[in-house]
């Protein structure tokens, strides 16, 4: 595979042709945003979990609840090549995984100003939690997961979905004990806000299941492989998947209490920790 990086320009919706299976044209914000040229990639997955992502974010902002998403852009040009937005200001998890804390105090240094960015940790880190289960994103490791300087926590690179993953035995969620470390541990208050953050967004999801069920329900026909069934499954045995994690046979007290206990087991998964050794070793013998 090969990537290529350019600069886009200002793209005007009015001026812009949505190809299938994009919902939307791609809107660049500001008059130079660098994207990456995939080509030999199939970005139409991520294309789609990306527009879940902007479409979950509006959902829960006008429940009254900002948890600092960023849904960054991608559009498919073809089935084998697409325009990835580059998000600026980020680093992975690998690379400061020991001091996530360090790393988000070096580009906040006042108390203010490292609260503030503690605070955006602990919502986002909340809101992708509770994204990834939901829409059961794999292949999660520290490379593709982010951090900004003004600590909002990001995933990228959707390959697997739907409880695909190349690993056996992956954790419900995503969460390692150094972002546990950087709420300031379990018994913290960060923590407790977390596990709050966690709740409340995946009842307010919830609320929304039909929109979200028939989004997926519209991409069938477009040949992406892990939703499509790849014709060895029935497609409904994928949106199925993604209807049991969202649990509509729960009240809202069930549903925040079995979203506790989902974390609680995400957290104390030994393999966790364990895939992302396996990860770091396997990249330093890489490079």
């Amino acid at each position: 595979n090969s990537s290529m990086c350019r600069t886009a320009s200002h793209a005007a919706p009015e001026n812009a042709v949505a190809l299938g299976p994009c919902f939307v044209p791609l809107a660049l914000p500001s008059p130079d945003v660098g994207v990456i040229f995939k080509s030999g990639d199939d970005v139409r997955q991520d294309q789609l979990v990306v527009q879940l992502v902007q479409l979950i974010d509006g959902m829960l902002r006008k429940d009254g609840l900002d948890l600092c998403l960023t849904p960054y852009r991608v559009m498919a040009t073809g089935t084998t090549e697409g325009l990835v937005e580059i998000v600026p200001d980020v680093v992975t998890f690998q690379s400061v995984q020991r001091d996530i804390a360090g790393y988000i105090r070096s580009h906040n240094p006042t108390n203010k100003a490292y609260d503030a960015a503690i605070c955006r940790f602990t919502k986002s880190c909340a809101g992708y939690c509770v994204l990834t289960f939901i829409l059961g994103i794999g292949d999660r490791h520290l490379e593709n997961i982010l951090v900004t300087h003004d600590g909002r926590l990001l995933h990228i690179d959707f390959g697997y979905i739907l409880g695909n993953d190349p690993k056996p035995f992956p954790p419900p969620m995503k969460i390692n004990k150094e972002m546990v470390e950087t709420l300031g541990g379990p018994q913290s208050e960060r923590y407790a806000d977390f596990k709050s953050y966690c709740c409340s967004s995946y009842n307010i999801i919830r609320k929304h299941a039909p929109l979200i069920l028939s989004m997926l329900l519209l991409m069938v026909d477009a040949s992406i492989p892990q939703i499509s069934g790849d014709g060895k499954l029935d497609p409904r045995v994928n949106l199925l998947k993604v209807q049991e994690k969202l649990r509509l046979d729960l009240s809202n007290s069930q549903a925040a209490q079995y979203i506790q206990n989902v974390i609680a087991d995400s957290v104390g998964s030994i393999f966790t920790n364990l895939w992302d050794v396996i990860h770091v070793a396997a990249q330093a013998t890489r490079h």
